[in-house]
């Protein structure tokens, strides 16, 4: 088992683990205290079952992100006009959560 995938959304954890199965390639959902070396403890983690099929689904991962971050546009912090990134779900500078962040996890289920 390799981890491929960490992220709080578990909306984009489970469309890229949906993705994979489809693709043939095994997964499994842990919890970051189940998985040696991953850093942020309270992200889920999306492994791959076969260490063989690690470099294809980092293919199909990184194709999908790609897909969806540009669908999604980097937006302006309400609270201090920073500019932030679109993968960024509160603000860098502040921690203002995004506004209307709700419409983009819909859009990763579509």
């Amino acid at each position: 088992m390799t981890p491929i995938y960490v992220n709080h959304n578990w909306l984009r954890i489970e469309l890229y683990r949906s993705i994979l199965e489809t693709a043939g390639i095994p997964t499994t959902i842990r919890m970051p205290n189940s998985v040696p070396g991953v850093l942020d403890p309270s992200a889920p983690v999306l492994c791959v079952l076969n260490d063989a099929d690690f470099d294809q689904a980092a293919s199909i991962i990184a194709s999908l992100s790609d897909q969806i971050d540009a669908a999604i546009p980097d937006w302006k912090c309400p609270r201090c006009g920073e500019s932030v990134p679109c993968t960024f779900g509160q603000c860098w500078s502040c921690e203002e959560l995004r506004p209307n962040s709700g419409e983009y996890d819909l859009w990763l289920t579509a």
